[in-house]
């Protein structure tokens, strides 16, 4: 007998596609209400999305321990089933709603107004991180923002310190030490003060140097100008709402101009349109003409 030492793999994480199947698989929900399942834990962020996977954020993580320990029966995937055959027997006319109704709400009520003291407001409060504040005797806690997680103060507002954070692969928070803004040359629409490139969660944008005071945020331009006829826009860099990187024309929603691939100020030297596209593909880049009858596209070394 030849020892071997082996071991116990995790789950494989969920794509749409799997998740969809689970859900299916154990009676969850119908085929017309996946897509909004899926879109709330995204758009909620309890989720994001790591090369099609889905990846639990530490919101998700708390606000799933959260309910867990308040309505263990109601997140008990047997409870859900069991629900769904229930108003399918009333659709039928073999239950009558109204008792399937008082048979849950009755206790429901109860515990819900228990988790409604009992519960704390995570967005508010944050994730205690046992860190101390550089400017006070508090600690720092994780909330949540439009740019995503950061450190914040837990004696706000008496405090307003912030910071920002990585996280190592053992999951250990790490701050960041804050990085002194570069001026992008440009002024400000609103006030007038001189616009810099800051780091968010998905990537370098500008935003005013009075902030907090001022806090207007602008999109990074890409230099190319919107290809739409009569639009005297350009095509900036954003993020959608699942934190994939899309390029649209500034003058949205005047103009709904929009691309996954990045435009790139060079001429198409086939047909001569004023910017090509770049491409990510599993072989590599390319720089394609965004005419499609037009077919040029060349490999980025």
């Amino acid at each position: 007998v030849a020892p071997k030492q082996n071991f116990t793999q995790p789950p494989p994480r969920y794509t749409e596609a799997t998740l969809v199947k689970a859900l299916e698989e154990n009676g969850v929900g119908r085929p017309s209400t996946y897509a909004s399942i899926i879109s709330t834990i995204l758009d909620k962020e309890y989720v994001m999305q790591q090369q099609r996977k889905f990846v639990p954020t530490d919101l998700g993580k708390l606000v799933n321990d959260l309910l867990v320990a308040h309505f263990p029966s109601i997140l008990d995937i047997e409870f859900t089933a069991s629900m769904e055959e229930n108003l399918d027997k009333v659709e039928e006319g073999a239950s009558n709603w109204v008792n399937l109704l008082q048979t849950f709400y009755t206790p429901f009520e109860k515990t819900l107004a228990a988790a409604k003291q009992e519960m704390k407001s995570v967005k508010k409060q944050g994730i205690p991180t046992g860190i101390k504040c550089r400017q006070c005797d508090g600690k720092l806690v994780i909330k949540w923002g439009r740019t995503g997680e950061f450190l914040a103060c837990e004696n706000y507002p008496d405090c307003k310190y912030t910071q920002n954070f990585k996280k190592d692969d053992d999951g250990t928070i790490i701050p960041v030490e804050k990085e002194e803004p570069v001026e992008s040359g440009e002024k400000c629409e609103k006030c007038g003060r001189p616009m810099v490139y800051k780091q968010g969660r998905y990537g370098q944008f500008l935003a005013c140097s009075g902030y907090p005071e001022c806090k207007h945020i602008r999109a990074q331009t890409t230099g190319v100008k919107c290809p739409e006829e009569n639009c005297k826009g350009e095509l900036v860099q954003k993020v959608s709402k699942k934190g994939k990187i899309f390029f649209s024309c500034s003058r949205f929603p005047k103009c709904t101009f929009a691309t996954w691939d990045r435009p790139v100020p060079k001429n198409c030297p086939q047909c001569d349109k004023p910017f090509l596209l770049e491409k990510k593909t599993r072989k590599g880049s390319v720089l394609h003409c965004i005419d499609e009858s037009c077919g040029y596209s060349e490999p980025l070394t």
